[in-house]
Formats: structure tokens, C-alpha cells, sequence
């Protein structure tokens, strides 16, 4: 059961708790960073934000898939989770003490053209609302939107409750 899983966490979900662990995560590449023949990955889904490390010691076809790879393609990473060196922990990461070290990748979808606009959460700029409104389905992914849309749920939520309790029922008319 767990081969057909696409996933066993969210990439947001790990913490010092999995280091050890086997995982297989799904997302959107938020960036790529080249350091010193090691490269970081900064993969992100709906949970959060984790590093994916791709050594060429795991493999030189690995390596080469990595070296191609652009913002917002969707990727399958399987690795182990192992600790951040001291120097490299990020506070500002619910992530940050940990990392993936990759031992086979996936391109699910690969970006071959210019995104319209940044979407990581490492460029938060200002982007014309038509241009959000024309390219939907990557507005979506935004930071800002993501919040938006939870607030929204939960507001929602509150008072669909609140008016089951108060003996109201929800109608839809046709």
C-alpha cells in the first residue's frame, strides 16, 4: 500500500522526531541554490517548507535532474531526514533543523517557460491583479492567498456552526 502512496508527510510536517526516517514528499520547488557541488532545494506544499539536499554521492543521474530544475516544477523526493549541521539551522523555519537528504527525485511537472511572477515565499512582490486573476491557478499557491483562503474557511466554518447549533439548516436552492 504505502509504493502507491504519492506522499507519507506533508513537507511542512517534519521535525526532529523523523530524523532517521524514509520519506517521500510532493511539491513545488520554491527555489534552487548551487552550493559548492551540494544543491538545496527548498521544497513547499500546502504544510510548509522543507530543505531537500541532493549530494552527488547519491547518484550522478540524481544530481543531473536536480541541476535542471526550476521554480514551481512539482517534484517527488524520497530520502531520509537527517539534521542540519549546526551553522546551517534556520529559526525562521518550523523546518529548520532538519533536512532530506534525496535519494531518488521525480519530476512530476516540469516549468520550461518564464513564470508570469514569483511565487515563492522568498518574493513577495506587488503583481497586477489581472495578471494574478489570468494566471489563477499559480496565484493560488502564494503565500498571501494560501492565508487568505484559511481565513476565509474558517470564518465560514464559525458561522455554518454557529447556525447548526442555533437550529438553522443550510439550503441550496437549484
Amino acid at each position: 500500500d504505502e509504493y502507491f502512496l504519492m506522499r507519507s508527510q506533508g513537507c511542512g510536517e517534519l521535525r526532529n522526531n523523523h530524523i532517521g526516517s524514509e520519506v517521500k514528499l510532493c511539491g513545488w520547488v520554491d527555489r534552487c541554490r548551487d552550493h559548492g557541488g551540494v544543491i538545496f532545494i527548498d521544497l513547499r506544499d500546502a504544510s510548509g517548507t522543507v530543505q531537500i539536499t541532493v549530494d552527488p554521492d547519491q547518484g550522478k543521474d540524481l544530481f543531473s535532474t536536480a541541476e535542471t530544475l526550476r521554480n514551481e516544477s512539482v517534484l517527488q523526493i524520497m530520502g531520509q531526514v537527517r539534521s542540519r549541521p549546526k551553522e546551517a539551522i534556520n529559526k525562521k523555519l518550523d523546518t529548520g533543523e532538519i533536512e532530506v537528504l534525496a535519494n531518488n527525485l521525480i519530476i512530476l511537472n516540469s516549468v520550461r517557460k518564464n513564470l508570469p511572477f514569483t511565487v515563492s515565499v522568498h518574493g513577495e512582490e506587488y503583481v497586477r491583479e489581472d495578471l494574478r486573476l489570468r494566471h489563477r491557478y499559480l496565484d493560488l499557491r502564494r503565500e498571501q492567498m494560501k492565508r487568505n483562503l484559511k481565513v476565509r474557511h474558517t470564518t465560514i466554518k464559525t458561522a455554518r456552526r454557529f447556525l447548526e447549533n442555533e437550529g438553522f439548516i443550510e439550503v441550496e436552492t437549484p
